[in-house]
């Protein structure tokens, strides 16, 4: 046997039948590249896709939220507000009466003053005992 018929057995196929298949399978290895890269693509733009819907459903929650906070606030705001003006009236309120108080306290204790000392007079008897004497004395005019 020579070398060429060696050859040709441990090759069965001929060169164009060998060239047949290298071409199928580059064809067959460029397609299955160009369809995974599609399929690839498809997938980043169905991501892509799944995340714009949420973001967007995100922030119509955060603006819907942002503007009840908002409202509460206000209304919290208005409150305090009107709790701020009753102290503020119940202060005045107070502070006036309290002056009533002081000014009536200080009139009975002008009255007390004067009733004790002209109701009651400690006079020594003839024995060294101390005796009250009452007379009527007429109460001072109001101020």
């Amino acid at each position: 046997m020579t070398t060429t018929e060696t050859i040709s057995k441990t090759i069965p196929l001929t060169a164009w039948e060998q060239i047949v298949v290298v071409c199928l399978f580059a064809v067959i290895f460029i397609g299955l590249v160009v369809y995974l890269l599609g399929w690839f693509s498809r997938q980043q733009t169905n991501w892509q896709n799944f995340t714009k819907e949420r973001d967007v459903f995100w922030q119509a929650w955060l603006e819907k939220s942002n503007c009840n906070t908002t409202d509460a606030m206000g209304k919290v705001t208005e409150a305090l507000d009107s709790v701020n003006l009753a102290i503020h009236a119940n202060t005045t309120i107070v502070q006036g009466i309290a002056d009533q108080l002081t000014k009536h306290d200080d009139k009975v204790d002008k009255k007390f003053d004067h009733a004790v000392s002209s109701v009651e007079k400690i006079v020594t008897n003839g024995n060294g005992n101390k005796i009250k004497e009452r007379r009527k004395i007429p109460a001072p005019k109001e101020v």
